[in-house]
């Protein structure tokens, strides 16, 4: 099955028949605060530079990134999102062989399946709340193989610890991992691989989610330098618009005052919606990002789809993710109105 984006909000809107506006989406995984109000005054001046070329690499942006991350400016590459960055890497690495722990997010599959190589799946135990297995990675990373690794995983939230995932990069000097830390900002400090990166390692982030600006497209890239030289000519230049560079340069420069209060407010949400759902019967994954996997043991089909046209209800059907099954749905939070 031909995996999908949650976020689609016209095309949910028209099967649920009504405005966009009037749809509650827990499809999509955005901080439920919104953007900070720096990123609209950034957004909002950078307007006045519209009619210019924005900076071809983004240098700008990279200078900032390089100061947050603690990284020299050539170990990073900025794209339009992290999912511009996947199929970069995978274009100019071009694996033969490549493995993902999953499940996972869906354009692992399609930016690998854009170069035929061959894909090789490691399911993690369900029983242990879908964290991957270090030993059975570490089995099937061969060398030339590329080995994708969400930290923490789409959709179950769960992740690996640091040194669990540096140690398997170790083991496997000839395999390149590419960890995808797109929701890493909703855990705190010590949970990123960064900035002390292995030379087989590749680092994804992602300021979209957790400065919700889904709208505007920013990612990021960290790897050896020998590494960046091969996957930046697959990125074309002007990747980053102007506006997207301003607010992203501005999330970068904040401090950590909007991140505190962000994971403060997430944390109380989620220990809230989980025992909601929970005492309604259903199975709730302790994940670690801003959203949940929830499975339920009803006989309905096609939940989903009763959510969404009954009650204007959008949640994340989980059943094209391999490994999982109609039971399966994930819910991005919402404010606590919307949660309720």
């Amino acid at each position: 099955m031909k995996q999908q984006h949650g976020g689609n909000r016209i095309h949910l809107a028209a099967q649920a028949g009504c405005q966009p506006e009037e749809l509650l989406d827990f499809s999509i995984s955005i901080n439920p605060l919104g953007p900070p109000e720096p990123l609209h005054r950034a957004v909002c001046r950078a307007w006045d530079h519209i009619d210019r070329y924005p900076e071809p690499r983004a240098a700008s942006l990279i200078a900032a990134a390089a100061k947050h991350y603690l990284l020299p400016e050539h170990a990073l590459l900025a794209g339009n999102g992290a999912n511009q960055l996947i199929f970069a890497l995978t274009a100019a690495l071009h694996p033969r062989r490549v493995v993902i722990a999953v499940p996972a997010y869906g354009d692992y599959f399609r930016s690998c399946r854009n170069i035929d190589a061959e894909i090789i799946t490691v399911m993690a135990p369900e029983e242990h709340n879908f964290i991957p297995d270090a030993a059975i990675l570490a089995a099937a990373a061969t060398p030339g193989t590329m080995v994708f690794i969400g930290h923490p995983g789409n959709p179950a939230g769960t992740a690996m610890t640091p040194d669990a995932i540096r140690t398997l990069a170790g083991h496997c000097p000839e395999a390149i991992f590419v960890i995808d830390e797109a929701f890493a900002d909703f855990i705190g400090p010590g949970f990123s691989l960064l900035p002390e990166l292995p030379p087989n390692m590749i680092v994804l982030r992602s300021l979209t989610k957790f400065y919700a600006i889904a709208g505007l497209r920013v990612g990021l890239l960290a790897a050896a330098p020998d590494l960046i030289a091969r996957i930046a000519p697959r990125l074309p230049d002007w990747s980053v618009n102007t506006m997207a560079i301003a607010a992203g340069r501005t999330a970068l420069t904040m401090g950590e005052s909007f991140a505190a209060t962000t994971r403060s407010s997430v944390a109380a949400l989620k220990t809230r919606l989980a025992g909601q759902l929970t005492a309604c019967g259903l199975k709730v994954y302790p994940g670690q990002a801003n959203y949940l996997l929830v499975r339920h043991s009803w006989e309905i089909a096609d939940l989903p789809v009763r959510l969404l046209r009954e009650y204007r209800i959008a949640v994340r059907d989980c059943r094209d993710f391999t490994g999982l099954d109609h039971r399966y749905f994930r819910i991005g939070l919402r404010e606590e109105a919307d949660n309720d």
